[in-house]
C-alpha cells in the first residue's frame, strides 16, 4: 500500500485488544485469511458475510470509531478543501450511543447526537450561531457499526496481501485494491466529478470478521480543477466505551 495510506492505518487496537503482534506471513490464501467471513481463495468474495459478522461482533461488545473525509470541491470558481470528522461511541448491545460530526471548509458546523433504543436527540451548531435541537428515530445497530458506509466501498476486487498473527487475539488480515472497482459506488451520482484516477484502498479485518479499518484515496477532476479524496474508517476500541445522556438532550 502507498505510504500515505499506510501512515493513517497504524493499528491503534494493538494495546486495547491485548494483542502481541508477530511478523506478518504475507498474502495469499493462508489458513488465517480463510477464517475471515467472506474471504475465499485470498479474495473478498462475500462482502455481505463480512459485514454481517462485523456488525454482530462489535454490537455485542460495544465500540468506538472515527471516520474522516477530506475532499476538494469548487465554489465560485475556487477550489476549496472540505473535511469532516465523526467520532462515535456505542455501548454493548447498542442500547445507547453518542456521536459528533465536525465539518470545516466554508461554514464550520458541529453536529452532536445522543440516542438509545427509542429516540435520538440532536444538537446542531453552524457558524457560531445558536444551537438548534431536534428529536428523531434512533439509528439502528448496523448503521452505527458503519455498515452503510462500508457496503458501498467493499468489493470482490480486494485481495489479501498480509496476515498478522497475534498471540492474545484474533489474527489480522490486510487486503488491498488498486484502481476503482466497477461496483464501488462512492462517486456514483457526482455529476461534477470526473476522471477518477489513482484510486487505492486498504482494508484491515480480523478472523472474527471485525473491520479494524478501511482507507481510500483518489484524484479526480472537479469543474476543471484537480481534486483530492481521502477517506478513513477506524475502529478505535472494541470495548464498551460508556455513554451518558447529555444535559442538553432535554432541550430537544
Amino acid at each position: 500500500m502507498r505510504q500515505g495510506l499506510a501512515a493513517v492505518l497504524l493499528c491503534v487496537l494493538a494495546v486495547s485488544a491485548g494483542c502481541s503482534a508477530l511478523p506478518g506471513s504475507g498474502g495469499g490464501g493462508t489458513p488465517a485469511a480463510e477464517e475471515v467471513p467472506g474471504i475465499e481463495d485470498g479474495q473478498l468474495e462475500n462482502e455481505t458475510a463480512l459485514l454481517d459478522a462485523h456488525v454482530e461482533a462489535v454490537t455485542e461488545t460495544g465500540f468506538a470509531q472515527e471516520i474522516r473525509t477530506n475532499a476538494t470541491t469548487v465554489r465560485q470558481g475556487e477550489a476549496i478543501e472540505v473535511s469532516q470528522r465523526q467520532r462515535t461511541r456505542v455501548t454493548a448491545g447498542a442500547t445507547e450511543y453518542r456521536y459528533q460530526t465536525v465539518t470545516s471548509g466554508g461554514v464550520a458546523t458541529r453536529f452532536i447526537a445522543w440516542g438509545n433504543e427509542t429516540i435520538e436527540v440532536r444538537r446542531a451548531e453552524a457558524g457560531g450561531g445558536e444551537p438548534q435541537y431536534q428529536s428523531t428515530d434512533p439509528e439502528d445497530a448496523a448503521t452505527l457499526a458503519g455498515r452503510t458506509l462500508l457496503e458501498t466501498r467493499l468489493t470482490s476486487a480486494f485481495e489479501v496481501v498480509d496476515v498478522e498473527e497475534r498471540e492474545n487475539g484474533p489474527d489480522v488480515v490486510t487486503l488491498e485494491v488498486d484502481g476503482l472497482p466497477e461496483n464501488n459506488s462512492v462517486f456514483a451520482g457526482q455529476d461534477r466529478i470526473g476522471n477518477v484516477s489513482g484510486f487505492e484502498a486498504e482494508l484491515v479485518v480480523d478472523t472474527e470478521g471485525r473491520v479494524h479499518s478501511y482507507a481510500a484515496a483518489a484524484v479526480y477532476d472537479v469543474e476543471g480543477q484537480t481534486g483530492n479524496y481521502e477517506f478513513t474508517f477506524q475502529m478505535t476500541s472494541f470495548e464498551d466505551p460508556g455513554v451518558e445522556r447529555p444535559e442538553w438532550a432535554d432541550s430537544a
